[in-house]
């Protein structure tokens, strides 16, 4: 790790900038939809609104080097990733973006049938992005189901 990595100003010209993105105009309305969308619809708005793209092209200002990891929380399952952590393929989000109506299935999973639900979608998320022997540093603070963090590792 370059030790520039750790230097404290850059540190927190990161986080300022995650906390810009976070509190846009653009991204609490991203947030608002996902929220409002009913159940059986609400992992499809995630989705289709909160991937690092999909925030840019709605108008929040990411930095291209920036890593958000957006994640999908739903009382009683483990959370879903949205993004693309690390570079990694995220097969539900390939899944999302090829066979919109498929995935709104999986969605209705959820309440029919949660134990496939969960197993399905543990199955098609990401794993786990941060490898073992990382040495990494996050800063992250939230509020009202969104939370930003920005770090070195």
């Amino acid at each position: 790790m370059p030790q520039d990595d750790l230097d404290p100003e850059r540190l927190k010209a990161i986080t300022s900038q995650m906390v810009e993105a976070i509190t846009s105009p653009a991204y609490v309305e991203a947030m608002r939809k996902v929220k409002a969308a009913s159940n059986d619809k609400r992992l499809d708005e995630a989705m289709r609104r909160l991937t690092p793209k999909a925030l840019r092209e709605q108008g929040v200002r990411l930095p291209e080097d920036m890593r958000i990891s957006s994640r999908y929380f739903e009382e009683g399952f483990k959370p879903i990733e949205v993004g693309e952590p690390a570079g990694k393929r995220n097969l539900l989000a390939e899944l999302h973006a090829a066979e919109p109506e498929m995935f709104n299935l999986i969605g209705r999973l959820r309440d029919r049938k949660p134990d496939l639900y969960q197993e399905l979608t543990e199955r098609l998320s990401v794993e786990d992005a941060i490898s073992p022997l990382a040495l990494c540093g996050c800063a992250c603070g939230g509020a009202a189901t969104a939370c930003g963090g920005a770090g070195a590792g």
